[in-house]
C-alpha cells in the first residue's frame, strides 16, 4: 500500500517519557491550526487524545513504532 503522507491512521508512536504506545485513529486539519492526529492508547480504558503532528515527529517526545 502506498503511503500518502508522513504519518497515517494506523501508525503507532511510543511516548519517550512513559513507554506508552498510541495508535493514530485519524488525522485532522483544524482551520488556522497545524495538523493534528487523534491517538488512542494501546491499553484498556484509554480515551482519545489530540496531538499535533509536529509533536509526534519530535523524537525527544515520541518515537514511531514499526511492527
Amino acid at each position: 500500500m502506498e503511503r500518502k503522507g508522513i504519518i497515517e491512521p494506523g501508525d503507532k508512536f511510543q511516548k519517550v517519557a512513559t513507554g506508552n504506545v498510541f495508535t493514530i485513529t485519524r488525522l485532522v486539519d483544524p482551520p488556522g491550526l497545524p495538523s493534528h492526529a487523534v491517538l488512542r492508547g494501546e491499553w484498556q480504558h484509554m480515551g482519545e487524545l489530540l496531538m499535533s503532528v509536529s509533536a509526534l515527529m519530535d523524537r525527544s517526545l515520541y518515537r514511531q513504532v514499526y511492527e
